[in-house]
């Protein structure tokens, strides 16, 4: 147990000198910072000779905490950060007014007409029905 402590205290200090490189404004370096307090607790339990569940937890925590670290400082590098533009005054042109029914109103009349002729009138009926819906084309363009 005392080797294992003696093997455990170089990995705390190598995890110290990494949290001074990192800086210690990062959310990172206060990750390491726990990780190191845990290691702590490991190397005295380990030094006193009291390994209980509780160190076998530690360390299990202690390994998954430096493998999240570990992941997050190498992708941390590979975010796109958003950049703002200041917006542009653009002129530009709006198009004429659309017609109030859209062309609706004749596609319906044309299409009533087309109805009313498939019905089987008689030619003269059929004339007068093709005039009728002329003229109502006629007063729905003025």
């Amino acid at each position: 147990l005392r080797r294992l402590a003696a093997r455990q205290q170089p990995l705390r200090n190598a995890l110290e000198q990494l949290q001074q490189e990192i800086g210690e404004n990062t959310k990172q370096s206060g990750d390491l910072g726990g990780i190191a307090k845990d290691m702590d607790d490991v190397i005295k339990d380990l030094r006193d000779n009291r390994v209980l569940r509780k160190t076998l937890e530690r360390q299990q925590r202690i390994l998954s905490r430096l493998l999240d670290a570990q992941k997050s400082l190498r992708t941390q590098d590979f975010k796109k950060e958003r950049k703002s533009k200041t917006g542009e005054e653009l002129v530009r042109e709006s198009p004429d007014q659309l017609p109030a029914d859209l062309g609706e109103r004749r596609s319906l009349l044309q299409e009533n007409l087309e109805k009313a002729l498939k019905e089987g009138y008689t030619r003269e009926y059929e004339e007068i029905i093709r005039q009728y819906f002329e003229l109502l084309s006629k007063e729905s363009d003025r």
